[in-house]
């Protein structure tokens, strides 16, 4: 009943816009417009008013005439009033979930039953983690009808679902097949800003791929005004790509640098990919078959189904396709859903999900703090700057710093002055010793001396005496002494008379080895 009322009230819709829409001449610089106006899904611009005598216009542009202007606008209102857009509308306009994985089971017999949902994506989840996927558990798990619908909420977890062909055949004996997404989600869509328009696509494609070589779905932007620049959208499929192109915001095409930037979807129409009506998804549809995307005719056979690839919109029969953005109706839809998200937004109703900005990190000694920011302040005339001295946490904390290094500094000096001083007498002891040691000396040269006389006035001659020829020229004293006593003991028997003198000798000699043996000593 919605469908119908919504096609039946087209015509005060397409006056109001006829009178909101103008032309913006071409100008260097676009018009400030939120990034989601790209996608195409954000609603009419706001453009601003044509300047007289400008009629030079691109073939794409689309000019309206404005007339009726109480009449569009209290259509419109009534339209508004009578087609209130549904709360889940408006929250799936926000959404920006990652499409699910599907999973059907194909049972070989009556006996084998399908799992329960949490228990094949327990088995799901743990066969990957067994062939070393890397991934979290699934966030979303339910049913699409006959099939498992499993999805996740990071980009890294669904890139490795999207890559990986290690899926498992069979859950509990039963087989199974996987339907991975056929498409690649706005989450991963990058724009390139102002090319020159005198670029051409093929090589403006070739240049992105040379930066980015798992781009895809390279589009140029139609904006509703002329511009002398152009802006490209396109998909990366490979996550360290894309995470890499935002980090470096900028690529070159050509000779020239041109800022990347991440693109913002715009609010989300609800549809049916049935009947390709808007205000309701496909497992609410009540139409009886399916038709065609292109050309609405009813499908009953996909394979026998022949297209005549003239397209008409399910919303008001014109020559276009249903979504298109030409189509009056999507563009009242647009703006009705935008005015919608913007009270919901403004009540706190719903939330829209953000990037994360990327806040740079710096290190404390980058930026240290100033130690005296009023050293450079000038005094103002005819006053004086009194100086202030406020205790603060940190002066305390340096001068306790400094009361501790006086007191070692002290100590240290205590200790150095002992040090000294047990210098002082080690050098006197030195000294005394060195006195002994000189006193020594000369004792031992006077008492070598002595000697040495003895040597040479007793015992040479006394050797000479008793004939003993010296076969060394140092011969030890004690065995001269012993020749001289030997040699006296054999001459006694021979020698009579002599007796009296010999023995006048040997005491001489016993009286010379008693000397010398108390000099040796």
């Amino acid at each position: 009943m919605m469908e119908t009322n919504y096609h039946h009230n087209q015509i005060g819709v397409q006056k109001d816009l006829q009178s909101r829409v103008q032309i913006q001449p071409d100008v260097s610089t676009p018009n400030k417009r939120r990034l989601n106006d790209s996608a195409g899904s954000g609603g009419l611009p706001t453009p601003k008013q044509q300047r007289s005598g400008n009629k030079q216009f691109q073939d794409n542009e689309i000019i309206l005439d404005a007339t009726g202007d109480n009449q569009q606008v209290d259509s419109t209102s009534k339209y508004i009033k009578q087609h209130k857009i549904p709360f889940d509308q408006v929250k799936r306009a926000v959404s920006s979930n990652l499409p699910c994985f599907l999973i059907s089971f194909h049972p070989i017999n009556e006996d084998q039953k399908v799992p329960s949902a949490f228990k094949a994506a327990d088995q799901v989840f743990e066969y990957l983690k067994q062939q070393n996927v890397q991934i979290n558990r699934f966030s979303f798990v339910g049913w699409a009808g006959a099939k498992l619908k499993l999805g996740v909420n990071g980009k890294e977890d669904y890139i490795n679902l999207v890559s990986t062909e290690k899926w498992p055949t069979s859950i509990m004996n039963i087989p199974i097949t996987i339907e991975k997404p056929k498409f690649i989600p706005d989450c991963f869509a990058l724009v390139i800003r102002y090319i020159p328009r005198g670029m051409d696509f093929e090589f403006v494609k070739e240049e992105i791929s040379r930066s980015i070589a798992s781009v895809v779905n390279l589009k140029r932007i139609q904006y509703s005004y002329n511009r002398k620049t152009d802006d490209y959208r396109f998909h990366v499929k490979d996550l360290q790509e894309y995470n890499r192109a935002l980090n470096m915001r900028r690529i070159s095409i050509g000779n020239v640098i041109v800022p990347i930037t991440q693109f913002l979807e715009g609010n989300k129409l609800t549809y049916c990919t049935r009947c390709w009506r808007l205000g309701h998804i496909r497992n609410k549809c009540s139409a009886p078959t399916a038709r065609c995307r292109i050309c609405l005719q009813e499908i009953t056979d996909i394979q026998r189904h022949n297209c005549s690839q003239q397209p008409k919109c399910a919303q008001c029969d014109g020559n276009h396709h249903s979504l298109s953005s030409q189509c009056e109706s999507i563009k009242a839809y647009k703006m009705q859903l935008n005015e919608e998200v913007d009270n919901a937004l403004a009540r706190g109703v719903i939330q829209r999900s953000k990037p994360n900005k990327q806040v740079p990190i710096f290190d404390s000694d980058d930026f240290p703090p100033l130690s005296n920011f009023n050293r450079n302040k000038v005094a103002a005339w005819g006053s004086k700057q009194v100086p202030t001295h406020q205790p603060t946490t940190e002066c305390t904390e340096i001068a306790v710093v400094l009361t501790a290094l006086n007191k070692q500094l002290s100590i240290m000096t205590e200790t150095n002055t002992q040090m000294a001083k047990k210098f002082e007498e080690m050098d006197m002891r030195m000294k005394h010793d060195a006195e002994v040691l000189e006193l020594l000396q000369k004792t031992m040269k006077n008492t070598l001396c002595s000697i040495h006389e003895v040597m040479e006035n007793a015992v040479t001659p006394l050797c000479e005496l008793a004939k003993i020829q010296v076969k060394r020229k140092h011969l030890p004293f004690t065995t001269i002494l012993e020749e001289l006593q030997a040699g006296a003991s054999n001459r006694l028997p021979k020698q009579g008379p002599d007796t009296h003198k010999d023995s006048q000798t040997s005491k001489d000699i016993t009286t010379l080895s008693a000397s010398s043996n108390t000099n040796s000593r």
